[in-house]
């Protein structure tokens, strides 16, 4: 067997056993390797598989199966999920590197990482037969199909709902969080864990779930990024925490807007505004939560526009574009993925139908897109429109193009030009 295919069998990439520990009865062939890799690194029919990529197989990692059910949005599910929503967990062998304290408050500490963003809840159980999830630290040889290769190259791998298995090298260099040398066992175990709760691998750069292991010191203490948390949440809801819901605002046009776009479809003006959004429509307005009507969005969004092309809604938040079809929710990715050299957090955005070109605002700059081509940036002074006032020059909060009445509406502040 090869060093490359190997590899994939360590980390789970090419015929990964069934649930019962099966072990494997044959050998990948050179397709089904080379297929495999070209499905983990989203590799279209034609590119080549160099050295560079080839080395990356032998990177620190999780060992888990990589061939996961990809979703519309860059978090990966494994497609199961537990039933219940409180699950316990045993730890059936300690670390030899660790003491036994120092485990137990690192598994605490992971678990609660994933009961602080979602509706689960984790408790110890006092023996292995009443728990749900099983953790087991040691090298090589460890009761599965998937021995560990010592140190380096598989770090840990975990098994999907319901099996919850946990399984970690031992032969690696374990240290906690505080210390600056070895690998953290706590990135490590959040990242195992999201796998035993039914995440699979996110391509998001910057996610816990990603597959290698991240150097660094801020990693060695890992928050989860908001793929990491529309994942976990996709599967098991939001935390249930009792909140007093604040009353909407007197008005859509009172105070600063966040985000606003005419569509056409429906000729209604679409605003939004902290936590809310109004649809408004000649002397009608209906204002609801942006929660109940965007799925994926909350509190905040900064930009918005509507393509009349494709009749789609895209909406910006922090570092991320929300495409919508109407209100049903499509697609969500980084917005240097969707739209190249734009920076996150943008103020404003809209689609000039006159101009066939999508501007996009941010500060006193405007960055011009025909479809994703980036045609350029120059500044809010110089775009083609006439009579732009100079109170607009450093920046806007939000703008709207009206194509019925052949306008182009801008906001800042509690004023609309």
């Amino acid at each position: 067997m090869g060093t490359c295919e190997t590899n994939l069998l360590k980390y789970g990439s090419v015929d990964p056993p069934s649930s019962n520990g099966s072990v494997f009865e044959q050998s990948a062939s050179p397709e089904e390797v080379a297929e495999s890799i070209m499905i983990i690194e989203n590799l279209t029919e034609g590119e080549e598989i160099d050295e560079e990529l080839m080395d990356s197989i032998n990177f620190p990692k999780c060992g888990v199966d990589q061939l996961s059910e990809r979703d519309v949005i860059d978090f990966t599910t494994i497609g199961r999920k537990w039933s219940q929503r409180h699950l316990t967990y045993f730890v059936t062998r300690y670390s030899e590197k660790l003491t036994q304290e120092e485990v137990d408050q690192i598994i605490k500490d992971a678990f609660q990482v994933w009961a602080d963003v979602s509706s689960l809840t984790f408790s110890e159980a006092n023996q292995e037969s009443a728990a749900n999830v099983q953790i087991h630290f040691q090298g090589g040889s460890h009761g599965d199909p998937f021995p560990f290769d010592g140190s380096g190259g598989i770090l840990a791998h975990a098994y999907p709902p319901t099996v919850g298995k946990c399984h970690i090298d031992d032969d690696e260099n374990w240290t906690t969080p505080d210390k600056t040398t070895g690998y953290s066992i706590l990135q490590t175990m959040i990242h195992e864990l999201g796998h035993v709760l039914g995440l699979g691998h996110s391509p998001e750069p910057g996610a816990v779930m990603g597959r290698f292991y991240r150097y660094g010191a801020e990693y060695r203490s890992p928050s989860l990024s908001e793929d990491d948390i529309t994942g976990i949440q996709h599967l098991y809801e939001p935390p249930m925490v009792e909140t007093v819901k604040p009353p909407p605002p007197p008005g859509a046009c009172i105070g600063t807007i966040d985000a606003v776009f005419y569509d056409v479809h429906s000729e209604q003006t679409i605003l939004f505004r902290g936590s809310y959004v109004w649809s408004l429509e000649a002397s009608v307005s209906d204002v609801t939560e942006i929660t109940s009507t965007y799925d994926f969005l909350s509190t905040g969004v900064d930009a918005s526009f509507y393509n009349p092309n494709n009749q789609k809604t895209f909406i910006f938040k922090n570092c991320y574009v929300y495409r919508y079809d109407d209100r049903s929710f499509q697609k969500r990715s980084t917005t240097s993925q969707t739209f190249s050299s734009l920076p996150c957090q943008v103020d404003a955005a809209v689609y000039s139908e006159s101009d066939q070109l999508t501007f996009v605002f941010k500060n006193r700059w405007v960055y011009a897109y025909s479809g994703k081509i980036f045609f350029g940036r120059i500044r809010i002074s110089s775009l083609p429109w006439t009579n732009i006032p100079e109170d607009l020059y450093s920046g806007i909060d939000a703008v709207a193009d009206v194509i019925k009445e052949n306008s182009v509406y801008f906001f800042k502040g509690d004023h609309y030009y």
